[in-house]
């Protein structure tokens, strides 16, 4: 009998401990969506870094991607949206983003998010998911995002001046590569 409580005892631990890394997490809602959008950003198209030799894998972000990140609005927490930031998928990286943007509309908080992703290491964007040759950075793709409301409408609109100042550290971090 007590073999049988400390096996529930473990069994119940590690299926809690799973769901609460949302990268590996495919039993809840949140990580049903998370495992889609890691299986469906995958962009089929890569380069080697003339910088440091590394391969960078592509990713893209569909318009069709916008309920689950709705739904990823309502069930995320904010540790969890950082978790995504530091992920390696890069449109996981960019609906991270989107939801800080969304959560945090302030263009103060929203610009030194970019800037956040604009020193990051180079993570490649595929424009849309119907154009897989036209690419841009990650950090131009969330610039992007402020520019041309679809995922995100700013609360803010960014002056001349801030636009320059955002394009230039953009033209810096992507001649790196």
């Amino acid at each position: 009998m007590k073999q049988i409580a400390i096996l529930n005892f473990l069994l119940i631990s590690s299926i809690m401990f799973a769901q609460n890394d949302i990268l590996n997490d495919s039993i809840s809602s949140r990580g049903k969506i998370i495992q889609k959008l890691k299986r469906e950003s995958i962009a089929p198209i890569s380069f080697t870094s003339n910088s440091n030799k590394n391969k960078i894998q592509g990713f893209r972000l569909c318009d069709h991607f916008y309920l689950d990140i709705q739904a990823l609005n309502k069930e995320l927490s904010k540790e969890d949206i950082e978790t995504l930031f530091n992920s390696d998928n890069g449109a996981l990286k960019a609906v991270s983003f989107i939801l800080f943007a969304i959560r945090n509309n302030e263009k103060e908080l929203v610009i030194n998010k970019l800037n956040e992703v604009i020193k990051q290491d180079f993570t490649l964007m595929t424009k849309n998911c119907s154009d897989a040759i036209s690419t841009i950075s990650l950090a131009r793709f969330n610039y992007k995002l402020l520019l041309e409301p679809f995922f995100y409408k700013a609360n803010f609109k960014l002056s001349r001046k801030e636009k320059q100042i955002i394009e230039i550290e953009l033209r810096k971090n992507e001649l790196y590569y």
